[in-house]
């Protein structure tokens, strides 16, 4: 074999080699859910939450909540520091909930937590604290 078919085989290689890396790279950035799909989904095992920004933050009875939201997957899940055994979630309008997240008792994060997520972002972020209390913010948009 020649020179010149060595580099052919080498161009050739190299380029196949490339777009198989821009592949890979593109789609381990895509997310693979959007709105209604998304529903009851981890933001992070989706890839929602590499766009996410914060829709909402609002202190409700001494708790800070954020909305989180992702443009690309057009959906939201609710983040926040709460005690062991509450729940966190989302709600739209009508008071359906989505992204339910139950917090063990014995949980060993001690920072915020972030629910699951529901469709939109004109949703409420909201907790159901262990004493039965119900705290929720006002609806994103």
């Amino acid at each position: 074999m020649n020179n010149k078919n060595w580099i052919i085989y080498g161009v050739v290689f190299f380029s196949l080699f490339v777009l198989g890396s821009t592949y890979i790279a593109f789609k381990s950035q895509t997310p693979t859910c959007k709105g209604i799909k998304c529903i009851d989904k981890d933001a992070r095992f989706t890839k929602c939450a590499k766009d996410a920004q914060t829709a909402l933050k609002e202190n409700v009875d001494g708790i800070e909540f954020e909305l989180r939201y992702s443009p690309k997957c057009d959906a939201a899940w609710s983040r926040a520091i709460l005690p062991p055994e509450s729940r966190l979630y989302v709600e739209d309008a009508e008071g359906k909930q989505y992204g339910d997240y139950k917090i063990d008792k014995d949980d060993p994060i001690k920072g915020a937590h972030y629910g699951n997520m529901g469709p939109g972002k004109n949703l409420k972020a909201c907790a159901n604290l262990p004493d039965g209390k119900r705290l929720c913010t006002k609806l994103g948009n």
